[in-house]
């Protein structure tokens, strides 16, 4: 027999119920099994440089209706879960949904007042998601000790670290022409590699900072203008984005930056560019990055000749 389950609490004290700085929730079983009534899809969004459309945000809501036979008792708790503003529905499937909107319906009393039909309706939380499946699920923070700065297997510091003033303990991130990138870190004179290379992986910099993503094969400043290049008055802008994020390009003029060209996704970032028709001069340029509920900031700047 399937169940559904609703719990439900509230931010401060209801009818006597203690919720205010307690864990106490409410939670009821019922013996029916809820329809998807209607599903709506939202898209906003621009068009990229190949005019394809980017949405920079989808939300899907979907509102369930079920149907049941209630004591008086089942009836005022379910008028009472309208008061609180902390719903959760479970449904057969073990999934957890939060609930935006819920109404109650008596549809009638039957065998002298004893029982009544019913329907209950709600709105579930809208789920965020884009054009790239995994882009609502992602929130990339920093997940490993922070280096002091970036170096190559070749440069004095790494070479005579101890000459160069390191200190014991410090990490950096060192790239070889040859060998996949890693982190070191100064140990009882000698550097030891960490083995933190590894795709995903998010470290701080403190000398430029920045956080890096490594991709399986260099460790990336995010985001970044990687190059620019300019045909009469069209400038493109390519760069590097963490993967499932979105890129507004942005230009300083006048004391103030603001947004110019189409948003861009990561891969169109880094393999066709922003293109923009600017004007000749020098131009200051930056990208902002971002996906669905997280901010991951500006590059730095880079200036374009037209």
């Amino acid at each position: 027999m399937n169940y559904l389950s609703i719990s439900y609490w509230n931010s401060s004290d209801v009818g006597g119920m203690l919720y205010h700085n307690h864990a106490y929730k409410n939670r009821m079983y019922f013996d029916t099994t809820p329809a998807l009534f209607e599903e709506t899809v939202t898209e906003e969004g621009q068009e990229d440089a190949d005019k394809n459309f980017v949405a920079t945000f989808r939300k899907t809501q979907r509102v369930y209706k079920c149907d049941l036979v209630c004591t008086p008792e089942m009836i005022e708790a379910l008028y009472f879960i309208q008061q609180h503003d902390h719903i959760e529905i479970k449904l057969k499937n073990e999934e957890k949904q939060l609930v935006k909107d819920f109404a109650v319906t008596n549809d009638g009393w039957e065998f002298g007042g004893h029982v009544c039909r019913c329907t209950f309706q709600f709105t579930t939380q809208y789920i965020r998601s884009t054009a790239l499946a995994d882009n609502f699920k992602l929130n990339f923070t920093a997940n490993l000790s922070p280096c002091i700065d970036l170096i190559t297997s070749t440069s004095p510091t790494f070479i005579n670290p101890s000459g160069s003033g390191v200190a014991d303990g410090s990490r950096y991130i060192v790239t070889d022409p040859t060998l996949t990138d890693d982190i070191y870190q100064y140990t009882g004179g000698a550097w030891v590699a960490q083995n933190e290379a590894l795709i995903g992986n998010i470290v701080y910099v403190s000398h430029d900072l920045h956080n890096y993503y490594f991709d399986g094969a260099k460790w990336r400043q995010y985001p970044q203008i990687t190059s620019a290049s300019v045909a009469g008055f069209i400038a493109t802008i390519k760069g590097w984005s963490l993967p499932g994020t979105f890129v507004q390009l942005q230009e300083y003029v006048g004391g103030s930056w603001g947004n110019v060209g189409a948003v861009a996704t990561a891969p169109t970032f880094q393999s066709i560019g922003i293109k923009y028709t600017t004007t000749a001069g020098a131009h200051t340029f930056r990208v902002h990055a971002y996906s669905h509920g997280y901010d991951y900031g500006y590059s730095s700047n880079y200036v374009v000749n037209v």
